[in-house]
């Protein structure tokens, strides 16, 4: 049986020390935890100097993981990274939110409907949502906004988190030397 094919969506800008650190601390855990696998990495950079848009960004990087036959992905902010061999990248029964218990929030979501962070979706549920909107500039709102299009969408979320998921979020001082 083949193994599906994960794209790790990272959308970015002006973090270089973060960058390196998520490169870095992103391809040590799937050395270390899921051995003899090895996604495609999509760091979607924004280069303008208007704000920040997170939801197109992920957008432009759904599309480049599609052109490399991605079968699912997993749209990861770039200040967090798994912190145990629990933290589950693989192939989707539904939507899932993976970033449940974040260090900065005390290990609890921040409000139930609480979608930011690292999630994994299939292709197909990704799609049937219509994506992430382009419309939100700034920070906020465009997970929440992509968790009611899956749900419109008829996407199966009974359970769209996944509590045991525990993830760290490092700032620009916790740099990794590259």
């Amino acid at each position: 049986m083949s193994r599906k094919k994960l794209g790790i969506i990272v959308p970015y800008r002006d973090r270089p020390g973060q960058l390196r650190s998520f490169i870095k601390g992103i391809g040590d855990y799937f050395a270390t935890t899921v051995k003899n696998f090895r996604p495609y990495i999509f760091v979607v950079e924004q280069k303008d100097t208007k704000d920040f848009n997170r939801g197109k960004l992920l957008n432009v990087g759904f599309l480049k993981a599609e052109e490399f036959g991605c079968d699912y992905v997993v749209f990861h902010d770039i200040d967090m990274l798994p912190m145990n061999d629990e933290c589950d990248y693989t192939y989707p029964e539904s939507p899932t939110h993976l970033a449940t218990n974040v260090e900065a929030h005390d290990n609890k979501m921040p409000y139930p409907q609480y979608f930011g962070g690292v999630n994994v979706i299939s292709r197909e549920d990704f799609e049937n949502a219509n994506g992430y909107s382009n419309e939100y500039w700034g920070y906020g709102f465009h997970d929440l906004d992509l968790l009611y299009r899956l749900e419109r969408s008829g996407a199966y979320l009974e359970k769209f988190y996944d509590i045991n998921q525990t993830y760290e979020r490092y700032d620009i001082t916790d740099v990794l030397p590259y």
